[in-house]
C-alpha cells in the first residue's frame, strides 16, 4: 500500500494541524499528496484576483513545507462546489485517499459535521479519512478499532483495517453491537464465534494482537458508547453507499461517530 493521498486545505486551523500531522500517514508507505484549495466563488471580481493570489501563496508555502519532509506534492487550485469538486478531483488524479478535516463545532457533547465534509462523505467513491483535530495525535493513534456487523461493506473495511495495523504493528480490535431487540442468545454466540474465527484468521496473516469485543444494545448507541474506551483509537468502517451520508454501515454509526469528533475515522465504500 503506497497510497497517493488528497488532502484539500482551506488553511483553518484544523486543516493546519491535519499537514502538520500528515507525516504519521507514511506508515502506509504514502509518498505522494495533491495539495488542492477549492474556491467557491467564480467571478473575476478584483477582490477574488487578490484572494487567488493570496491561497496560491499558501498553497505554495504549504507544499515548500511538505516537501522539505520528503513529500512529492502536486498543487491544485479549483473553483466550484468544495465537496464535489473535491470529489472529483480525486477521480481525476487517481488519488487513493482523501484527506480530510473534521471541522465540526462542538454542541451538546456532539461535532455538527462540516458541510463539505458531508458532501465529501456522501459522494466519494474513494476512501476518507476524516482527521479530528481534537483526537490524540502523538501518536496519531495507538490502536485501531473496526466496528463489524459482518456485511460485504465490513468486509472490505476489515481488509484496510487489518492491513494498516500490519504495517504499523497496531493492535486490533474487532467490535461487535449484538442488538439484544431483533437478536436471540443462539444468534449473539454464533456472532461471537464469527468474530472468534476472523481472531484466528488475522493471526494467521501476522497479527499478532487481535482483541475482540461484543457490546449489547442498539449499534449506533453501544459503538459510539465503546469508543470512549479507545480515547486513542483510529476507526474504520464502512459504508453502504446509499442515501444521505450513505446511509452508513450499523445503522448511521458510521454518521455518529464523524459528528461526534472524538476519533480519527476511516470510511472505506
Amino acid at each position: 500500500m503506497r497510497p497517493h493521498l488528497l488532502v484539500p486545505t482551506d488553511f483553518s486551523m484544523p486543516a493546519k494541524k491535519m499537514v502538520k500531522n500528515l507525516d504519521d500517514f507514511r506508515f502506509a508507505g504514502a509518498e505522494r499528496i495533491t495539495l488542492l484549495h477549492v474556491r467557491e466563488a467564480a467571478y473575476p471580481a478584483q477582490t477574488s484576483l487578490e484572494q487567488d493570489d493570496y491561497f496560491r501563496e499558501l498553497l505554495e508555502e504549504t507544499a515548500t513545507d511538505l516537501r522539505s519532509r520528503g513529500w512529492r506534492v502536486d498543487i491544485r487550485k479549483e473553483e466550484g462546489r468544495p465537496g464535489s469538486r473535491i470529489v472529483e478531483l480525486a477521480e481525476e488524479v487517481g488519488a487513493d485517499m482523501i484527506v480530510l478535516a473534521n471541522h465540526g463545532h462542538a454542541a451538546l457533547s456532539e461535532v455538527v459535521l462540516g458541510s463539505v465534509a458531508a458532501d465529501v462523505l456522501e459522494r466519494a467513491k474513494k476512501p476518507v479519512f476524516l482527521f479530528c483535530s481534537k483526537a490524540v495525535d502523538a501518536p496519531l493513534w495507538d490502536r485501531i478499532v473496526h466496528p463489524t456487523d459482518f456485511s460485504e461493506a465490513a468486509d472490505r473495511a476489515r481488509s484496510w483495517a487489518a492491513e494498516l495495523a500490519l504495517e504499523e504493528g497496531s493492535p486490533l480490535v474487532l467490535l461487535h453491537a449484538v442488538d439484544d431487540r431483533y437478536s436471540s442468545e443462539r444468534t449473539a454466540q454464533k456472532r461471537r464465534k464469527k468474530l472468534e474465527t476472523l481472531r484466528a484468521e488475522l493471526k494467521t496473516e501476522g497479527l499478532d494482537s487481535v482483541e475482540i469485543q461484543t457490546v449489547h444494545g442498539p449499534p449506533k448507541k453501544m459503538v459510539v458508547e465503546a469508543a470512549d474506551h479507545y480515547p486513542g483509537a483510529l476507526f474504520v468502517m464502512g459504508s453502504q453507499g446509499r442515501g444521505w451520508f450513505g446511509d452508513l454501515l450499523l445503522g448511521g454509526t458510521s454518521r455518529a461517530m464523524a459528528r461526534r469528533g472524538t476519533h480519527h475515522v476511516l470510511f472505506i465504500r
